[in-house]
């Protein structure tokens, strides 16, 4: 008899479709009502908006970096080391949106909360128009691997400030 009331509390209901915790419905309920304000026609030029050109840029020359086949005569990577010092440095905020910038912040500061950043995360980038601002948690994972290497550059004592022309404060 136990047994069965610690299955029932544990989400088995008796008709067999599983409970919700009251936590994960408040989560959901709070992340679908952000969601709709975040990404209605009004307030989506304001909230996820970023530069895309800045974004497609930085992203081909990361891409670049990584590649480390070289090129036809063999000197590609001196010749992309001096490509990427013509880039000018930009904010990686600014480049990824102010959205994008501040949950993953939040990811970083408060790992408790990870569900409610991973809803939020996935319904924007589900909710947003796509044509104007498509790949929202693309952005945001960029964001993050940014600044974990930042991070790991700074625990090693590494000078390096940017990655791929963009700075992270």
């Amino acid at each position: 008899a136990e047994a069965a009331a610690a299955a029932s509390s544990a989400g088995a209901a008796d008709d067999g479709e599983a409970k919700v915790r009251p936590v994960v419905g408040a989560v959901a309920k709070n992340a679908s009502d952000l969601i709709a304000v975040l990404c209605s026609e009004s307030n989506a030029p304001l909230f996820l908006r970023f530069d895309r050109d800045e974004y497609d840029n930085a992203s081909a020359l990361a891409n670049d970096a990584a590649d480390d086949r070289g090129g036809e005569n063999g000197n590609g990577a001196a010749g992309k080391q001096q490509e990427q010092q013509h880039v000018v440095a930009k904010k990686a905020e600014d480049v990824s949106g102010p959205l994008a910038a501040l949950v993953t912040s939040c990811v970083m500061t408060l790992p408790t909360q990870t569900p409610s950043h991973a809803a939020l995360t996935v319904g924007v980038d589900v909710a947003a128009p796509p044509e104007a601002y498509g790949g929202f948690a693309r952005r945001c994972i960029d964001m993050a691997m940014r600044r974990l290497g930042c991070d790991l550059d700074a625990a090693l004592g590494c000078t390096t400030a940017s990655t791929a022309g963009m700075v992270i404060d």
